[in-house]
């Protein structure tokens, strides 16, 4: 079971928060160079367990990098949401299953995850808005392939598109 309420959020009032400038590309390597935002983080993830928070969304490839070192030896305790939103079909070189199972890849491997417990894709703007069929069925093919097959090796337990597509079922 997922909480009612969770973590989650862009990073729009960290700077404000921490009093001095964050470097969102500090945190896309192996190790995020803030400690004081670092620890804010950890902090923040045991209050919400404390609270019977027990999910948290990172949507960016800082917010998974940050979220799953600030989860690392309690990872049991929280349901994780990942969402590169770089790595994603929004993006013309992102909409094939191969490309959104190596982004998946990459990722884990960036933020030494073995799996995830929602992958949730954004589909470009255009496929949403459904446009033109000819350009959305490859799109939502492809993303629903790379869900399927990611689920099938366990590196997702569960996935979402989105915004929701017609035509397939929800995550199985």
């Amino acid at each position: 079971m997922v909480s009612a309420v969770c973590l989650g959020g862009h990073w729009k009032r960290v700077n404000t928060v921490l009093r001095t400038p964050f470097d969102e590309e500090a945190c896309s390597g192996d190790e995020i160079n803030h400690a004081e935002f670092m620890k804010n983080r950890s902090d923040v993830i045991t209050r919400c367990l404390e609270l019977g928070i027990n999910y948290v969304d990172a949507c960016c490839g800082a917010e998974i990098m940050v979220y799953s070192k600030a989860l690392r030896g309690r990872r049991d305790k929280m349901h994780l949401g990942y969402s590169w939103h770089l790595r994603e079909s929004r993006y013309p070189e992102w909409r094939t299953a191969k490309k959104l199972l190596e982004g998946l890849d990459l990722g884990l491997r960036d933020a030494k995850l073995d799996y995830v417990d929602l992958w949730r894709i954004s589909l470009p703007q255009q496929v949403a808005g459904g446009v033109n069929v000819d350009d959305v069925e490859p799109v939502e093919h492809g993303a629903v392939e790379a869900l399927y097959k990611a689920k099938k090796q366990g590196k997702v337990r569960f996935w979402r598109v989105f915004p929701p597509i017609t035509g397939f079922g929800s995550s199985p």
